[in-house]
């Protein structure tokens, strides 16, 4: 089942085109296709596995797309074990959103856009959309401590909007990435990232 039902309001999510068993194993295989053994906490082991990550999507370097987000990005995604994992692009990076879960074929992706060009630099539009996609997971029975928000890529508008939805949702698992190695320039070295999490 995807976050929004066809009804809402003209919006759809894109849902991935095969079905959701087993999301748990689908993305293990991801980890291990990428040299990586399947993370797993110790105390929390059942909690991460059923967990939800909802992602803001941004554009990255434009000149270097691929170094900037979309491999900071599957490093971001691989970083736990997700039943589901929702993005939220704008309207400019939707087409990213799609690239990514074309890349990553086991992991349990769906995009669901902003519904409106401009909305990314829009705060009320942009968190009144995130936290209807907060919605209608817990509306689906996901209880929102296993609801998890990456809100280090969009504008800043979409990363301030993703935190104050997840709030009044009653979301306090964060995740987000710091930069590790600068060049000369001061710009982050691709792959010297790290992924941190935290609690609202």
């Amino acid at each position: 089942m995807g976050v929004l039902p066809a009804s809402e309001k003209g919006r759809r999510c894109h849902q991935p085109d095969r079905p959701l068993e087993a999301p748990t194993a689908r993305m293990e295989s991801w980890q291990r296709s990428r040299g990586k053994r399947p993370r797993r906490r110790r105390g929390v082991s059942a909690m991460n596995a059923n967990s939800v990550l909802v992602a803001t999507v941004g554009l990255g370097n434009i000149d270097q797309v691929r170094a900037s987000l979309l491999e900071p990005m599957k490093r971001s995604l691989a970083a736990g074990t997700w039943s589901r994992i929702v993005l939220v692009p704008s309207k400019v990076t939707e087409e990213l959103a799609g690239q990514l879960r074309a890349e990553t074929r086991d992991a349990p992706i769906e995009i669901c856009p902003l519904p409106e060009a401009g909305n990314e630099d829009s705060l009320v539009p942009c968190r009144e959309h995130i936290a209807m996609v907060f919605r209608r997971l817990i509306e689906q029975g996901i209880d929102p401590a296993q609801i998890v928000l990456d809100f280090t890529r969009g504008t800043k508008v979409m990363s301030v909007a993703a935190t104050v939805a997840a709030l009044s949702c009653g979301i306090r698992r964060v995740q987000y990435v710091v930069g590790g190695q600068r060049d000369a320039r001061g710009v982050v070295v691709p792959g010297t990232e790290q992924v941190r999490h935290g609690e609202l």
